[in-house]
């Protein structure tokens, strides 16, 4: 089996120059409130506004416009999917979890602000999510429906339901169904959440937003599956963080299961089942299934 990479799109590029505009939103996100400290806000915007290709709100803003949305329709909940990612990102990093020292090419949140202030600011980050999905006054069904939504993905069914599963379970004791059960929720499930948010944005039908959803969850799961050769292969200033973490640590991941070869099967049956979510659009969502095949194409 093959993934052709896309000689039309080159996604890369793409992500680039949607993220330069993206980060002036985020930006002006977190600007300095009186009541707030600032060294809290410090904190939020130093990991908020680091250097990332934003795939996650990225997805929200497309799958908005595949199903006819507009405009700013979909610009807050692109920024609240991006705060509660860094505060995945700021709580995984921390010593009592994989006590990294990178992340994004830069020191991690607690090295620069302590650990404490770091805390804090990841749980900021998560309640400004909500804050921002919940302030759309004008359509209250559909803000209900977002938060709850990212509620369920990022809580103790979803994300922390992964990051549990993963500093629970021991490599000699897992299995490929159990890797596959821990990316699912730590990573697989946000991604689905992020394309159900676009939709909900744009007001799409139930069978859409369903449809958009599978996607995303077929697409976290490649790119996790990425992130697991990447771990093993590339080196630190490729990845921006700290490589090499999940086997020395004994944590379930899939080259310590299956080997690197099945991985990378794994990684491209993910990518087709992803694509073929998309089978009702036309070249409209071309960039969603380039964007499926690049998520793979970083491990190469």
């Amino acid at each position: 089996m093959v993934v052709v990479i896309s000689q039309t799109i080159d996604m890369d590029l793409v992500l680039q120059d949607w993220s330069k505009e993206f980060d002036r939103h985020l930006d002006r996100a977190i600007q300095h409130d009186a009541n707030a400290p600032s060294v809290l806000a410090d904190a939020m915007k130093y990991s908020l506004c680091a250097r990332g290709k934003r795939i996650r709100p990225f997805l929200v803003d497309r799958c908005h416009r595949l199903v006819g949305g507009t405009g700013s329709g979909a610009e807050r909940a692109c920024v609240a999917v991006e705060c509660a990612h860094v505060f995945t990102l700021i709580h995984d990093d921390l010593p009592c979890m994989d006590d990294a020292r990178m992340r994004r090419g830069q020191p991690c949140n607690h090295k620069v602000f302590g650990e404490g202030i770091a805390v804090l600011a990841g749980d900021a980050l998560l309640a400004y999510a909500f804050e921002l999905l919940a302030q759309d006054q004008t359509r209250p069904t559909i803000a209900l429906q977002m938060v709850r939504e990212l509620a369920e993905a990022i809580g103790w069914t979803g994300v922390m339901a992964g990051q549990a599963m993963d500093l629970t379970t021991e490599v000699g004791s897992a299995t490929s169904a159990t890797v596959r059960s821990i990316h699912e929720r730590k990573t697989a499930r946000l991604f689905s959440a992020c394309c159900r948010l676009g939709a909900l944005a744009a007001d799409a039908r139930p069978d859409v937003c369903e449809r958009l959803a599978d996607f995303g969850n077929h697409l976290g799961l490649a790119f996790q599956i990425a992130d697991d050769l990447l771990d093993a292969m590339a080196p630190p200033e490729r990845l921006g963080k700290d490589s090499g973490t999940d086997q020395p640590m004994g944590k379930p991941c899939y080259p310590a299961i299956v080997g690197m070869e099945q991985t990378r099967r794994l990684g491209e049956q993910a990518v087709e089942d992803a694509i073929r979510q998309l089978s009702n659009w036309g070249p409209e969502a071309d960039e969603l299934r380039e964007l499926a095949r690049f998520v793979l194409q970083r491990s190469r």
